[in-house]
């Protein structure tokens, strides 16, 4: 069971997470093969470590700050690479991104 603090790191990561799922389906991304440019790639990157992010937060893990602190840097990379858009869609994934980064790094702390 996750920690009381860690739980509102775990409900930004679902929403990231998913966000991120529906942006590469729409975008026909299936694979890291598939992905041709740098947003695809961190989106893809993005999606993994939120998915990891919240299973090591619900069991735990004596990782957790290590992990975090990777959730923290691919997601502001990803969100870096997101504000580069004019899609409405892309941007909302960069404001998630940012807002997973800043509660993984007051986890740091």
């Amino acid at each position: 069971m996750a920690i009381e603090r860690d739980k509102n790191i775990i409900e930004l990561c679902i929403s990231c997470k998913d966000m991120c799922a529906d942006w590469l389906e729409e975008h026909n991304i299936k694979s890291p093969l598939q992905a041709s440019n740098d947003c695809e790639k961190l989106m893809l990157e993005c999606y993994d470590i939120c998915s990891y992010t919240i299973t090591a937060l619900q069991r735990e893990t004596p990782f957790a700050k290590e992990i975090c602190q990777l959730c923290e840097l691919i997601c502001e990379s990803c969100g870096n690479e997101c504000t580069s858009s004019d899609s409405t869609q892309t941007q909302k994934c960069a404001d998630l991104c940012y807002e997973v980064a800043e509660s993984c790094r007051i986890r740091l702390f």
